[in-house]
C-alpha cells in the first residue's frame, strides 16, 4: 500500500485536498465528492515479461485499485472542483456553497388501494352463506361444538 500523504485542509470559502501523486500514478486517479465526504481514488496495473529461452516466455500482470476518503461538514459544489499539479503535489480545490440549505422536504404522494368487489365465475351462487350447525349449536372456529 501506497501512503500519498493526503491532506483536506478547510477555508472560508473551500476544501483543498494536497496529495502527492507519482507521475506514473496519474493515469487513473479520480477525485469525487460522494454525500458528505471527498474520495481520492485511483489504479494502477504493472506486468512482468520474462524470456526464458527459446519460444518461452513467462507473463505476469496485476490490476491494484486504491482510495482515501476525508469527511467534510459542510455542502460543496462538487461540479466546480479543480485540481492541478505542482510537481509531484496534486492540489484538488472545491468550493463551499454559499449557504448552508438542506435538501428540501418533498412528501412522497402515496396511492391508495382501491377496494373493488371480486367477480366470481357465474357457476357459484352469490347468496348469503349460510352457518353450520350441529345438534349442540353452532360450530366454533376451531370446528368443535360450543359446548367444549
Amino acid at each position: 500500500m501506497q501512503d500519498m500523504d493526503a491532506e483536506l485542509q478547510e477555508y472560508d470559502h473551500e476544501f483543498v485536498l494536497t496529495a502527492t501523486i507519482p507521475e506514473h500514478e496519474r493515469k487513473g486517479l479520480a477525485v469525487s465528492v460522494r454525500g458528505n465526504e471527498v474520495v481520492l481514488s485511483g489504479n494502477r496495473r504493472s506486468s512482468e515479461k520474462l524470456d526464458l529461452g527459446p519460444g518461452r516466455v513467462q507473463n505476469t500482470s496485476s490490476f491494484q485499485t486504491f482510495s482515501e476518503s476525508f469527511p467534510i461538514n459542510w455542502p460543496v459544489d462538487a461540479r466546480s472542483l479543480t485540481r492541478e499539479f505542482d510537481g509531484d503535489q496534486l492540489i484538488v480545490r472545491i468550493p463551499k456553497k454559499k449557504t448552508y440549505e438542506p435538501a428540501p422536504y418533498k412528501a412522497k404522494r402515496v396511492e391508495r388501494a382501491k377496494l373493488e368487489r371480486p367477480t366470481f365465475p357465474e357457476n357459484i351462487p352469490l347468496g348469503a352463506v349460510k352457518k353450520k350447525t350441529t345438534p349442540d349449536g353452532p360450530l366454533g372456529s376451531n370446528g368443535n361444538s360450543g359446548n367444549g
